[in-house]
């Protein structure tokens, strides 16, 4: 398993509790101060039994010394775990590999590639599904989709499922979130456990129209904003919270279509194209240049504030963008990993190691178990994801290395359509399409060679693994939902929610 980790690691000497640069725990610094004390006790053996005694009694009045010292370091490390703030950061229709940090060739994300040389990288993260409304909530809920019957955007979470909000607000956080989008609206769910839930936009600026109807209920302004608006919002709520131990869940929609970044983000980018797609990427490029500066900003007040020493922050994305791969532009249709790739990125200072990239298959639904594991409080019962920190703390422990995958229900195309990541394969299955595909990416990252006929008996073995996941999935598949009027299905349809 590849992974990399700069910086000094934990040196073996007497300082080793007090500089940890790699960020462990309290713990195992003390461990390693005692196994340095105990090699000392081992050289002093081998001298005579004057000098023998002469240790015994240097140990013994350093071990006195400094275990009250290292009792502190170890309860003021989980103090500061307990009392940490959080910050979400979920950006909209961002592909991992059209980022710096995931290797992409154009200078997109300079705010977001330094973010993540300060702390965790996951390379294979996916979400659950590749659409707004069910992959956050499976990020939210630590569900998958079909689990939660939420199948499509305007779907309704049912308060059966415990978010990651109501948890931290029971366990003592003031809590807000500033979404971009309505399709995160409040009665979608997803404001449960929120002291403050941000979601009315203008109508200036918006890419999706404005004062529609929404099951009988007037929606005023418009139906998204861009990311500007967002982090004045967000920094406005911080000055007014920072003394307080706070959740903070930002949504940037921008990289959303269309594609019309405000200038001159897209400028440099568009010089290099040729083609209409050339161009479409191009300003979907230059969306997430603008965004990139919005999280920078938040960043560096975090950093001003000296806000960002005691805040655990998570950057991820709901799902990824077509872009033309595999005939399809936009995000929904299908689960291969243009759409369902994710980034994720995670820092903790003092607490998580720094520059660290792992090669493990992470999904949404592990976001919740790893935030609340890192504070140290319990995670609900109903959690499906599994806390990310023994991966983390040890890179070369195995992981499950799987992840399930999803399209959501559309009018126009008959049946379902999952898939599944395990190890260097990608397996998708269409039953009522009939269709089946393998992919190596290993060799084959862009999903182009089905090796499904070459390989039936590892085709059927991811099969019925998919199966058996479906069968366990199924319990909330026939959950009540939101009917749309033909309004704001018009309205959906220009953004491509709906067909």
């Amino acid at each position: 398993m590849r992974f990399s980790r700069k910086g000094e690691n934990c040196n073996a000497s007497l300082k080793a509790p007090l500089n940890n640069p790699n960020g462990m725990c309290g713990g195992y610094s003390n461990i390693i101060f005692l196994r340095e004390v105990k090699t000392t006790m081992s050289n002093c053996n081998k001298e005579s039994k004057v000098r023998k005694n002469s240790c015994f009694s240097l140990f013994s009045i350093t071990l006195f010394l400094c275990c009250p010292l290292l009792f502190i370091i170890g309860c003021s490390k989980k103090a500061s775990e307990a009392s940490a703030n959080v910050l979400l950061i979920t950006i909209d229709t961002l592909r991992a590999d059209h980022l710096g940090c995931y290797d992409y060739f154009r200078k997109t994300s300079p705010n977001i590639d330094h973010f993540a040389s300060t702390g965790v990288l996951f390379e294979h993260a996916y979400c659950q599904m590749p659409t707004t409304g069910p992959s956050h909530a499976s990020i939210f809920s630590s569900n998958y989709p079909r689990r939660l019957g939420l199948l499509k955007n305007g779907w309704v979470l049912s308060s059966q499922y415990p978010t990651l909000a109501e948890n931290l607000k029971k366990n003592g956080y003031v809590t807000s979130a500033f979404v971009s989008s309505f399709t995160l609206d409040p009665q979608f769910g997803l404001a449960r456990g929120f002291d403050e839930y941000d979601a009315k936009f203008s109508s200036q600026g918006s890419s999706g129209g404005s004062d529609f109807d929404w099951e009988g209920q007037h929606v005023e302004g418009g139906f998204d904003q861009r990311g500007d608006v967002t982090t004045l919002k967000a920094i406005n709520w911080i000055q007014k919270h920072r003394k307080e131990k706070f959740f903070l869940w930002v949504h940037y929609f921008d990289p959303h279509s269309p594609y019309t970044p405000p200038k001159p983000y897209a400028d440099d980018f568009l010089k290099e194209t040729r083609t209409p797609l050339d161009q479409e990427i191009a300003n979907y490029d230059g969306e997430i240049l603008f965004v990139d500066v919005q999280v920078g900003k938040l960043l560096n007040y975090f950093k001003d504030e000296s806000l960002d020493s005691k805040t655990l922050i998570i950057i991820t994305s709901d799902h990824g963008e077509g872009l033309g791969q595999h005939n399809w532009m936009r995000h929904g249709r299908n689960v291969y990993d243009e759409l369902t790739r994710i980034l994720l990125l995670m820092r903790f200072p003092d607490v998580i190691p720094v520059n660290l990239r792992l090669n493990h298959i992470v999904q949404g639904i592990d976001i919740a178990p790893t935030i609340l594991d890192l504070l140290k409080i319990k995670k609900e019962k109903s959690f499906q994801g599994q806390s990310l920190l023994p991966i983390v703390f040890d890179p070369k422990k195995a992981s499950n290395q799987i992840a399930f995958l999803e399209r959501r229900l559309y009018e126009d195309l008959v049946g379902q359509k999952f898939g599944i990541r395990k190890g260097g394969l990608k397996y998708i299955w269409a039953p009522e399409e009939g269709t089946e595909e393998l992919y190596d990416l290993t060799k084959d990252s862009r999903e182009l060679l089905n090796k499904a006929q070459w390989e039936p008996e590892l085709t059927k073995k991811l099969n019925h693994a998919i199966q058996v996941w479906r069968q366990e999935q199924e319990t909330g598949y026939q959950r009540e939902r939101q009917t749309i009027d033909d309004k704001i299905k018009k309205k959906l349809k220009s953004l491509g929610y709906i067909d």
